[in-house]
């Protein structure tokens, strides 16, 4: 019997950040991260462009929030 992989949130968004902001192909994402073409495209159906954009915010204002952190 084989196991499912689960992936995390993180790890789906940063898989589908890669095709929709640099323009790689799904075989291309899902080599480079040692996963079948299948689970990538699942990722992309399943992330909405929204949820990816709050992703990015979030990330965004971490680094800035850890910038600031550092300056004091």
């Amino acid at each position: 019997m084989s196991k499912r992989n689960t992936y995390n949130t993180e790890f789906k968004v940063a898989a589908v950040a890669r095709m929709l902001d640099e323009g790689e192909a799904p075989s291309t994402v899902s080599r480079d991260l040692g996963v079948t073409h299948d689970p990538i495209e699942d990722m992309a159906a399943g992330i909405s462009i929204d949820a990816l954009a709050r992703q990015k915010s979030d990330a965004a204002e971490l680094m800035r929030l850890k910038e600031e952190n550092n300056r004091l």
